[in-house]
């Protein structure tokens, strides 16, 4: 045995191979931290954007404990997945669940669809549509994402359906909105992150008989769906209101039509 480490080609293969196994070890399990890390952001913009028009409710304050955020999400939150025709798929294949959705950015989308993401299994070219429902509610918080001047801007807007039958016009209100990732100017565009200007957004409207939904504007005309733009930063504006819009007249729209 003393020999057969003196041998130096040998002391070195194993020492070669030992590192090896550690590297593998320590990049699969950064990986699975990496991935839980991302999963736990998510979940926690999707219920910032659910309590955005409730700030005094005492959840918000719980969030940033990771434990209290799994529970407050779980009693919140009802996971959906549907296939592209809006079909919800009740049982998915080979034991796979929500969170092993892969999120990546679409980097073929066509003209209006820059920035949007795509979801999809791994080994599999299928896509579906996540959506988020609230228990509560029976609203839903909408993934959307886009360009804004200088990013991929990435979201969440909570939208609940109008149930008063007697007055139609609208079919949907906007409940909430958030942003979990942006590289957009400081002081400009990112002030999307400030809850002065995601506030804009509550009460706001969507009609699928107008094809109208929330937009920014310099001179807010119709209170139902126009607001304020951001001050400075035209272009983060201009392509907000584009990807609300193809995300929820276009994307979602017949899941969303569907259930109200």
């Amino acid at each position: 045995m003393i020999n057969f480490i003196k041998n130096p080609f040998v002391f070195i293969g194993i020492i070669a191979l030992s590192a090896a196994l550690i590297l593998a070890t320590f990049s699969e399990s950064t990986k699975t931290r990496v991935k839980n890390n991302k999963d736990l952001d998510r979940k926690k913009n999707v219920l910032l954007a659910r309590y955005l028009a409730d700030q005094d409710n005492p959840s918000l304050a719980k969030l940033a404990n990771e434990n209290d955020l799994q529970t407050i999400y779980e009693e919140q939150i009802e996971e959906l997945i549907f296939n592209k025709d809006a079909v919800l798929i009740e049982d998915l294949p080979n034991n796979l669940s929500f969170s092993d959705l892969v999120w990546k950015e679409d980097s073929n989308a066509g003209a209006g669809k820059e920035g949007r993401m795509i979801y999809s299994f791994k080994n599999d070219d299928t896509e579906y549509l996540p959506l988020f429902k609230v228990k509560e509610s029976g609203g839903f918080v909408i993934p959307i994402s886009g360009k804004g001047l200088w990013s991929t801007i990435k979201g969440f807007i909570y939208v609940v359906p109008n149930e008063d039958r007697n007055m139609k016009e609208w079919d949907y209100s906007v409940q909430g909105i958030s942003f979990y990732e942006h590289g957009e100017t400081p002081g400009l565009g990112g002030e999307i992150d400030k809850y002065e200007v995601q506030a804009r957004y509550l009460n706001k409207h969507v009609s699928f008989e107008n094809n109208k939904t929330p937009e920014m504007t310099k001179t807010v005309s119709d209170d139902s769906y126009d607001l304020e733009y951001i001050s400075g930063a035209t272009i983060t504006s201009d392509g907000l209101d584009t990807f609300i819009a193809y995300h929820i007249l276009d994307r979602y729209k017949d899941i969303l039509s569907k259930a109200n």
